[in-house]
């Protein structure tokens, strides 16, 4: 599932990313700690990755078909982006391979 933006965003954090309406994301991790208002996701448009606040983003359905080829394309721009180091590079690729899998487990289940 993509989130998909219903506001717009400004960074309030350095871990946190700002956005626009209609702008989707990939959930690559639901914060599980102090504070669970917000998801750890990477924007589809840039492959750029942050916080994002729950509240500002509703789910967004799509086939496992689209959501993988769309995982996959991410997985390519990640593999290039130069800014990483490579443990960030692994962790990302690792994230979006896990989100790809669980889409595919719940795709068999239902």
């Amino acid at each position: 599932m993509f989130l998909r933006a219903l506001y717009p965003f400004k960074k309030t954090h350095p871990t946190s990313m700002s956005f626009s309406v209609g702008d989707l994301f990939v959930e690559l991790m639901t914060s599980t700690g102090e504070d669970k208002n917000w998801y750890y996701a990477m924007a589809v448009a840039t492959g750029d990755a942050g916080y994002i606040p729950r509240n500002y983003v509703i789910g967004d359905k799509v086939s496992e078909e689209v959501f993988c080829k769309q995982v996959e394309k991410l997985k390519e721009k990640v593999r290039v982006m130069k800014q990483l180091s490579e443990k960030e590079r692994a962790e990302l690729l690792a994230n979006l391979e896990g989100v790809k899998t669980k889409m595919k487990r719940k795709s068999n289940q239902g």
